[in-house]
């Protein structure tokens, strides 16, 4: 019985996996068709934070008209994956395993043959900065 819940389990982590477009949980940069991301950034939040982080990107992907979905990836509730799209912008984030308050977040073109404006996405990532400010300890830096 234990063995068929690990498979559906493991089964449901690989369809998640797919559906991120992301490659591995370090490797967030380059998606699983090979496209590289536009901009990447880490973002550290306090511990006990995380709450009002969520609150603050909602608040960002409305402002921006994307959907957003957030969704914890391990049981402990700590890890978490933070996905927003639109019909030209995707962004995928999540939290890294060590340590849990620094997110990994990269916009990506959702449509290769027509990549996403650098300007546009510059004045989102400068948005989501302010949006995020009222965080105590919140520091952001550029992924290369």
């Amino acid at each position: 019985m234990a063995g068929k819940y690990a498979k559906v389990i493991a089964t449901g982590f690989l369809v998640l996996l797919g559906t991120t477009g992301a490659v591995g949980f370090d490797a967030i940069a380059v998606r699983s068709d090979g496209q590289m991301p536009i901009r990447s950034l880490s973002i550290s939040v306090e511990l006990g934070a995380t709450d009002r982080f969520f609150d603050l990107v909602r608040k960002f992907a409305d402002a921006h008209a994307f959907a957003i979905r957030i969704a914890p990836t391990t049981p402990d509730g700590k890890h978490f994956l933070v996905q927003m799209w639109r019909e030209d912008i995707k962004v995928i984030g999540e939290n890294s395993l060590d340590p849990p308050e620094t997110f990994d977040i990269s916009f990506y073109s959702n449509n290769v043959g027509h990549p996403a404006d650098l300007a546009a996405v510059n004045l989102m990532i400068r948005d989501l900065e302010s949006v995020l400010s009222p965080i105590p300890g919140l520091t952001f830096s550029e992924r290369k």
